[in-house]
């Protein structure tokens, strides 16, 4: 006999003490694509003020407020493009049983590069030569504890939601919150929703899959998501009764649910919700 949704087990954690980056936020949140999209801006897109003093009242020449302001701005542009992006981790299976996570090779590259393609970029004086090469540095050490993170939250996500990945049945879903992966962690919850809002990892099966679709702690996300579903069920623009079809592509079912619901989902999301609702109908 299956669980019902969402409610398998609960997965008890040890809590860590938490520790997290200083610079932690928006800017460690941004996609292979967009990490290198920020470090191709030239110094004075990147933010860089002249002097201007606005370095000095935020404390923290390396990362000024324009400068976390344009990482903002990137990540809402390829969010809103819905272009598929490279996966942070690859996974295989593990002779074992279990399963392996290691980062995506691909993806390691082009940062690497867009790293030594900054420090050839538009760098005039000592001054700047240096503040680029100390936020490199800074990068470079809290993108491996972001790494580090990410990868221990994969692991435990795929201990809890195999089952559910194998199957792709949703009744397999463990109930795991944002909050319990950050005490399991030692980040806090909000810490924890942007180290996996982005975040998409390759299955052995070729799938990619969105970290974040693998912690439904929110329920009321994903009624309201089959709810508006639902009601595209009924638009005639959106689905063939007749044929038994969607007449829009997951993306474009997003957009619709973004724009006249108010509700952000990703393509990904939008077809996990789709199988939910045609399992929840033919049963």
């Amino acid at each position: 006999m299956k669980p019902e949704l969402g409610l398998r087990h609960e997965v008890k954690t040890e809590v860590k003490p938490r520790t997290q980056p200083k610079h932690f936020g928006y800017f460690l949140e941004l996609s292979p694509e967009e990490l290198t999209k920020v470090l191709k801006q030239s110094r004075q897109e990147r933010g860089f003020p002249e002097h201007s003093g606005e370095e000095k009242k935020s404390g923290d020449y390396l990362f000024p407020g324009s400068f976390m302001e344009k990482c903002r701005n990137i990540s809402r542009e390829a969010r809103d493009s819905g272009e598929p992006r490279i996966p942070q981790f690859v996974v295989d299976k593990d002779p074992g049983g279990g399963y392996k996570v290691a980062p995506n090779p691909e993806a390691e590259k082009m940062i690497e590069q867009a790293f030594v393609d900054f420090r050839r970029g538009d760098d005039v004086t000592d001054q700047e030569r240096e503040a680029s090469e100390k936020l490199i540095s800074t990068l470079k050490r809290e993108r491996e504890w972001l790494l580090g993170k990410q990868k221990e939250g994969i692991d435990l996500l795929l201990r809890e939601q195999g089952k559910y990945l194998e199957t792709g049945d949703a009744e397999y879903l463990c109930d795991i919150g944002f909050k319990r992966l950050g005490e399991s962690l030692g980040i806090s919850e909000s810490a924890a929703f942007r180290v996996f809002n982005n975040l998409f990892f390759n299955f052995p099966d070729g799938r990619r899959v969105l970290a974040r679709d693998l912690v439904p702690g929110n329920k009321s996300q994903q009624r309201r998501g089959i709810q508006y579903l639902k009601k595209l069920r009924n638009d005639p623009r959106y689905f063939d009764p007749e044929n038994n079809r969607w007449m829009a592509s997951a993306r474009e079912l997003a957009k619709v649910i973004g724009e006249e619901y108010g509700l952000a989902l990703a393509r990904e999301t939008v077809q996990k919700y789709r199988k939910i609702l045609e399992k929840k109908e033919n049963s």
